[in-house]
């Protein structure tokens, strides 16, 4: 709650002594109904399709703006309420930016495109990324985009109940290290997503939380060499009692990050 928020309940509950939860309100949300994952998956539907409809406009000459604002516009189109969080285009070298803010940057000729973007429907959110590339894809790329993809499912393995989030960042991070890229790993492997972006659990090596059937998080290892760019890779999976289960549809391999 912010404390905005928090001001205006307490000057409409005159006489109420108001305390904190603790978490608890976090920890309530944390497992999805069935109701809940529907909606998240009607959210994540809408991206995806937002996502493909994009594809054909990432010619040469494009800024990131642009691909920002169309993919926004083309979700809502689809019935989202809006886009979850800003939507975040990184062109080449500023990939290396996990949260970098859409510039008017042009598009260039063989170079990356980082695309972290979600979709809002009916109060609950998705979170997604995907990395293309314009030309012909270099070698270098390739191996660390094939190290990003391998360390997601080596983490998705991991995805059960009962399981421990820093069991799951580890599995990730350990198959990083494999390809020496461990120090390029800069930030969290995921978090849970539903009215909030952001909700619990939180995946990463210092996280204490026990993974329950019925939450949705993100799993999204990634990569970043200033000056070069960056190569991550989203996707959101629910916890089931045998393992779990991924909600995204689009397709991870390497023909899929070619334009």
């Amino acid at each position: 709650m912010t404390v905005q928020s928090f001001d205006e309940l307490r000057k409409h509950l005159r006489g109420v002594e108001l305390k904190p939860a603790g978490g608890q309100i976090e920890a309530l949300r944390a497992c999805k109904s069935a109701e809940e994952v529907k909606l998240i998956r009607e959210a994540i539907r809408i991206a995806e399709r937002a996502f493909l409809e994009c594809r054909p406009l990432l010619k040469v000459g494009v800024t990131e703006k642009d691909v920002a604002d169309e993919l926004e516009w083309r979700m809502r189109r689809s019935g989202a309420e809006c886009a979850a969080f800003p939507v975040i285009v990184a062109f080449g070298e500023r990939a290396a930016l996990p949260h970098a803010r859409p510039t008017d940057r042009k598009l260039r000729p063989d170079e990356m495109i980082l695309i972290d973007w979600g979709a809002r429907f009916r109060g609950y959110n998705c979170d997604l990324t995907r990395v293309l590339f314009t030309g012909r894809i270099p070698q270098r790329f390739r191996a660390r985009y094939k190290a990003v993809i391998e360390a997601q499912r080596r983490a998705i393995l991991r995805i059960k109940h009962g399981a421990s989030a820093a069991h799951v960042f580890d599995g990730a991070l350990k198959s990083l290290k494999r390809h020496r890229l461990g120090n390029k790993f800069r930030h969290g492997l995921g978090h849970g997503v539903g009215l909030c972006v952001h909700e619990e659990p939180t995946l990463s090596a210092r996280a204490k939380g026990i993974l329950r059937a019925g939450m949705v998080v993100t799993v999204e290892p990634g990569v970043y060499f200033r000056g070069w760019g960056g190569i991550r890779v989203e996707d959101m999976v629910q916890v089931t009692r045998g393992g779990c289960r991924v909600l995204t549809g689009l397709p991870r391999d390497l023909e899929s990050v070619a334009l």
